[in-house]
């Protein structure tokens, strides 16, 4: 392929170089559920004033086909006053991408107290990209900078290290601890009196909490959510806060877009930004979320009937590598092998009591051991022996004759 450098142009460039693959081969690496990833940025853009620099955080989004906004997948801590930090390691799971290979958008923000985040720098990638190797550095473009004469980036953001890690196990419910804090005062005499509506994305109402009068930091009772009313843990839900009146229609003091897996970030910063027309007017301060059960997602096989697989790594799709409804049920150890194939060699596959069986009328027991088949006619010169064996890319049990001697 041809190299072309976007920046140039005129009759006389042609390109910048030819790319050539000379090479490429399958890799055998297992897809993992879950990595944690070390990132690291450098040369970040001032954001607090001439004077200051700025407290930068990164957010991984997943670009979803078909969805109209893109998935909250992890955030990071934010790091005060530095332009060249360090982040504690992200745990990124491979569900919550959308795969290995689908689109990334990160962003690296500055923090603000008063909610109002800045944008350093956004840079699109996959976590193939993101795991391929280490110290890969990605530059990260402000977009109403993008264009401009003399500008390049707003930093880098570099894969420091990562490694391979099991995903959080998800419940079937969380109990969740939420509180206001800094609300917006809406009431000309005293201060508001909020309560908050939790509905989904297409308006079914799955929570509305009790009022709390003339309080700006108010303390809700915990409420409990499962997740098949939100939708799992990436289905979006909003949270709307009002002011309480009685002689007017209620006041809404702000709305935030969220997600379960969004709110579970609240141990890295547990303030999430209420806005109303494009103002902050208050926050929702999650305290504690506390998981209940185990969720089975609609449709999913039982975990018993799961395949084994590394700590850490996909199991294979169900009826894909399994085998065959009721010609391989699983056992301690492994599939067992068929109800009428031959003995499997010791060690390979756990035998059943009292052992494998011959097929039916191919080799009937008698004095002595087994008869020859009614089909198989001995040789003068040769012996065979039949033997099942399993290929490697196949889970049936296929025979195979050996030949022992030549006479």
């Amino acid at each position: 392929r041809l190299v072309i450098n976007p920046h140039k142009k005129g009759m006389l460039y042609k390109n910048s170089g030819k790319f050539i693959v000379t090479e490429a081969t399958r890799g055998t690496k297992p897809l993992y559920a879950a990595q944690k990833i070390v990132f690291a940025a450098k040369k970040l853009a001032k954001k607090d004033g001439p004077f200051g620099k700025s407290d930068p955080y990164v957010v991984i989004y997943a670009s979803i086909e078909g969805q109209e906004h893109d998935r909250f997948v992890a955030k990071t801590e934010h790091i005060m006053n530095d332009l060249n930090p360090t982040w504690d390691p992200l745990l990124v799971e491979t569900a919550a991408c959308g795969g290995i290979d689908n689109r990334l958008v990160i962003r690296v923000f500055d923090w603000d107290a008063d909610g109002t985040h800045d944008l350093i720098g956004v840079t699109t990638t996959t976590l193939r990209e993101l795991i391929n190797g280490s110290n890969n550095q990605f530059p990260l473009i402000e977009p109403s900078k993008a264009g401009s004469i003399g500008y390049v980036n707003s930093g880098y953001l570099n894969v420091m290290r990562h490694e391979p890690a099991q995903p959080v196990p998800t419940p079937a419910a969380f109990h969740i601890h939420i509180h206001g804090k800094k609300l917006k005062d809406m009431d000309f005499i005293g201060k508001s009196d909020p309560y908050y509506i939790i509905k989904t994305h297409s308006g079914q109402q799955l929570h509305k909490s009790e009022v709390i009068g003339n309080n700006l930091n108010p303390a809700w009772k915990p409420i409990k959510l499962t997740l098949d009313s939100t939708g799992g843990l990436d289905g979006r839900f909003t949270i709307e806060v009002y002011d309480k009146d009685d002689v007017s229609a209620d006041d809404k003091i702000g709305i935030m877009n969220t997600t379960l897996r969004h709110l579970l970030s609240y141990k890295v910063n547990p303030l999430f930004p209420l806005s109303h027309h494009k103002k902050v007017t208050g926050f929702i301060n999650v305290v504690k979320m506390e998981a209940e059960g185990s969720f089975q997602p609609p449709g999913a096989a039982p975990a018993s009937h799961s395949s084994a697989a590394p700590p850490g790594a996909y199991g294979a799709p169900p009826g894909a590598y399994g085998a065959p409804p009721g010609a391989y049920p699983p056992g301690p150890g492994g599939y067992g092998a068929p109800p009428s194939a031959y003995g499997a060699p010791p060690g390979a596959y756990p035998p059943g009591p009292g052992g494998y069986g011959a097929p039916p009328g191919a080799y009937p027991p008698g004095p002595g051991g087994y008869g020859a088949p009614p089909s198989w006619r001995p040789s003068s010169r040769r012996l065979w022996c039949s033997t099942w064996c399993l290929p490697s890319s196949s889970r049936l049990l296929r025979p195979q004759k050996t030949l022992i001697a030549d006479r």
